[in-house]
């Protein structure tokens, strides 16, 4: 019995201690978490980026700048040619204003009545040292290969190596040799995300100059070529950036002072001559009436070469616009662009519409005349998928509105989402005025409505009257109306379209030209032009008659 009456006090024992434990286990386990994340975040690309520019703003405010404008280097000491390391800040030591220091204090008496060195201590300022403690942790470090005994190589791995690197990581290495010696560079091992998580290596201080780039953004499972060189100078620098996703093994690169070994290729760039590829069409392509000519890039949607050199040219009729859709868009952000112009002669930079690249579809282009020219640069690295666009002529499709007919030109001007059904129970007025006060001519180039329901209206004048008595055609409805071509007695005329919430159809497209332009274009055999109905009003049939 005593057994009996312990089980269950055991059992709510057993089950509080070990709710206890599991309720200890996730907190543990959330905190593991947390620190996990802190730990990833505090050295990644974009974390490092923010807190730089958080830096920046702050010692701006105070007319302070970093270092050579490295974030990494420490800051510019003000109004002394004297950068302060981010180590030498409130070290106890001041750097910054030592040699000012004491007229400081003594302006301070003249000021204040009291000595207050919170104005005069420089970087040891308590400012400055929450400055420090916001200072970006580097990835990467400088390295000295003095070519002795005990220094004649520095070995670089990627971080973490060999186990996949870290993702979303900017890294930096400088490598220095004394003055006179020179720095041979062997790749041993090499495995990176291709075409994403890249390493560079070049000549010099500074890490971001392509002129003096040697391996230019190397990326894959093969070692680059040359997989060995020698720098042309004292200092090598090399960087690594990988993205949010996919990591690999990563890299092992040797450096050497070239007393201890010596590479056979010179450290030069490798790029610069480079043969280029092109593509594209060089000659004006036309494109017809409700054609849309589609344009990829190479490959599409695989993945586009390198140092590729590509030109598209299109026309459509005089007066007209072109439409540029984009469908898909991805290029390497700032090295590989697209650009889009007026004309046929991209040389003439003053027509250039757009440029750009990256990874985002830009907003869709129309052009200002009736060319356009399409350009796209790629250079010695990474690739990307490329990009779908649509190219064809521009409408004016929007249900009803003022528009201009142009001087010498024509425009053209169809139901809303032509070619496709346009909208149910639309009620739209469009008003055409000639920009030069000449008379206007209407061409129907393709009509499809729903007979009896959906119905068109063409006048003279800029809108109907009170009876509908300016009117060329009333109520037209199903298909094509004839005669289809129809001219204004003055400078203004309408059209009105109402449709139903039954049944859609393609609707119409219908140019509108200067007169005289739609007289050059179409002139009849009698030296008149192509037959039409122009409007003459019921107040000179009157007089007329009279």
């Amino acid at each position: 019995m005593i057994l009996v009456k312990m089980r269950p006090i055991f059992v709510l024992l057993f089950i509080v201690f070990s709710g206890s434990v599991s309720a200890k286990e996730t907190r543990v386990s959330k905190i593991d978490r947390s620190l996990r994340s802190r730990r990833n975040v505090d050295v990644s690309n974009k974390y490092t980026q923010l807190t730089i520019n958080t830096l920046r703003v702050h010692l701006n405010n105070e007319d302070l700048y970093f270092c050579n404008s490295d974030p990494y280097s420490g800051v510019q000491c003000p109004e002394e040619m004297v950068c302060v390391d981010w180590h030498q800040i409130c070290d106890g030591e001041q750097t910054c204003g030592i040699q000012y220091k004491s007229q400081c204090i003594d302006r301070t008496i003249a000021s204040y009545g009291k000595v207050d060195k919170r104005m005069c201590d420089g970087d040891e300022n308590e400012r400055w040292c929450v400055w420090k403690k916001m200072a970006p942790k580097r990835c990467g470090q400088d390295y000295f290969i003095s070519g002795d005994k005990k220094a004649k190589r520095r070995r670089i791995r990627s971080m973490n190596f060999p186990d996949n690197y870290y993702n979303d990581r900017f890294c930096f290495w400088r490598i220095r040799v004394p003055e006179g010696d020179r720095i041979s560079v062997f790749f041993r091992q090499f495995n990176t995300e291709l075409n994403y998580d890249y390493v560079s290596v070049g000549n010099g201080e500074k890490y971001d100059n392509d002129a003096e780039t040697v391996v230019y953004k190397h990326s894959g499972e093969k070692l680059p070529k040359p997989k060995s060189f020698t720098s042309t100078g004292n200092v090598m620098w090399l960087t690594f950036k990988s993205d949010d996703w996919d990591s690999r093994k990563g890299f092992v690169i040797d450096f050497f002072n070239t007393r201890v070994k010596e590479a056979k290729v010179v450290g030069e760039n490798a790029f610069k001559n480079t043969e280029r590829i092109s593509c594209g069409n060089t000659e004006v392509v036309e494109i017809g009436f409700r054609e849309t000519v589609i344009v990829e890039s190479p490959n599409f949607p695989k993945f586009y070469s390198s140092n590729m050199d590509c030109i598209w040219k299109y026309r459509v009729g005089s007066g007209r616009h072109i439409s540029i859709n984009f469908i898909e868009f991805s290029t390497e952000d700032n090295h590989d662009d697209m650009s889009i112009g007026d004309g046929i002669d991209p040389r003439r930079t003053a027509n250039l519409l757009r440029s750009f690249s990256g990874g985002k579809a830009p907003k869709n282009i129309v052009s200002k005349s009736n060319q356009v020219w399409i350009t796209f640069e790629t250079n010695a690295a990474i690739n990307r998928k490329g990009f779908q666009i649509q190219v064809k002529e521009k409408y004016y499709s929007e249900c009803g509105g003022q528009v201009t007919v142009p001087d010498g030109k024509s425009i053209v001007v169809t139901s809303q989402n032509f070619p496709e059904n346009y909208e149910p129970s639309s009620n739209c007025l469009w008003q055409f005025v000639h920009a030069q006060e000449r008379q206007i001519t209407f061409k129907i180039l393709d009509f499809e409505t729903e007979e009896n329901y959906d119905k068109f209206t063409l006048g003279d004048g800029l809108e109907p009257d009170e009876n509908m008595t300016n009117t060329f055609i009333e109520t037209h409805s199903g298909g094509l109306p004839t005669p289809n071509v129809y001219t204004t007695s003055g400078s203004e005329g309408w059209m009105l379209f109402t449709s139903d919430d039954v049944k859609q159809m393609a609707g119409f497209i219908i140019e509108v030209y200067d007169k005289k332009h739609y007289d050059e274009l179409f002139p009849s055999e009698d030296g008149n032009s192509e037959a039409s109905i122009s409007f003459i009003s019921s107040s000179v049939d009157e007089d007329l008659a009279g």
